[in-house]
């Protein structure tokens, strides 16, 4: 019954973090849902339900699943961030972009 939005995603080497706001509400069938890809066409893409053919070419897709299929970043809060920075004493590999 909560919604996850995320923000901001980072990794460096093999760790990954993700920023996220949590908010009550219950409806997020939208975010959720498969990506599918076509070995035969090279077709990929999302879905919200577990479709099983291509759509090109009509031969069995491959589904990985469920997963978050919304967005993963909030441009706008990255650049609110972005104009943060210079107010902040950080290392240099953290402004790489």
């Amino acid at each position: 019954g909560v919604e996850i939005i995320p923000m901001f995603a980072e990794s460096n080497m093999h760790y990954y973090r993700t920023y996220v706001q949590v908010q009550n509400r219950p409806d997020q069938e939208e975010n959720i849902g498969y990506i599918k890809h076509c070995k035969n066409s090279g077709n990929r893409g999302k879905t919200t339900n577990q479709e099983k053919t291509c759509e090109l070419c009509g031969k069995e897709v491959k589904l990985a699943g469920p997963l978050w299929i919304g967005k993963i970043f909030n441009k706008e809060f990255i650049e609110s961030m972005i104009l943060e920075l210079p107010k902040l004493n950080v290392e240099k590999i953290v402004t790489k972009h």
